[in-house]
């Protein structure tokens, strides 16, 4: 990583100021940042989708924060409660969340663990 990258992405993290926590039930999982300055949440795992690997939302901020197996994650902002809730009881939530998540919600690249850069 060059002597550039590392500045942005110290000022980046930096700028955030995110808090973590801990969760007894996925310790295991790194926390990623929802928003800057509020709390990091820890993503759930989804068992039964060949592209995606996790996923997390926020009710404080409806934000769906998904990340995807090539390691890649993007927020979703201003997204209702209850589609969140319908995503997550979804039989096959890459189905649902390209049909219903994905163009009514356009999402923001914010981490891609690929070339561990935080996108801005």
């Amino acid at each position: 990583m060059s002597r550039a990258a590392r500045a942005t992405r110290r000022q980046v993290f930096n700028s955030k100021r995110a808090f973590a926590f801990s969760s007894s039930d996925y310790p295991d999982l790194p926390p990623i940042p929802l928003l800057p300055r509020t709390e990091m949440l820890p993503m759930i795992p989804i068992t039964n989708s060949s592209n995606l690997e996790a996923s997390r939302y926020c009710n404080a901020t409806q934000v769906l924060a998904i990340r995807f197996k090539g390691g890649k994650v993007y927020h979703h902002k201003d997204v209702p409660a209850d589609l969140a809730e319908a995503f997550d009881a979804a039989e096959s939530k890459g189905k649902f969340y390209a049909q219903a998540i994905k163009p009514a919600h356009p999402g923001e690249l914010v981490v891609d663990d690929r070339t561990e850069e935080t996108a801005q």
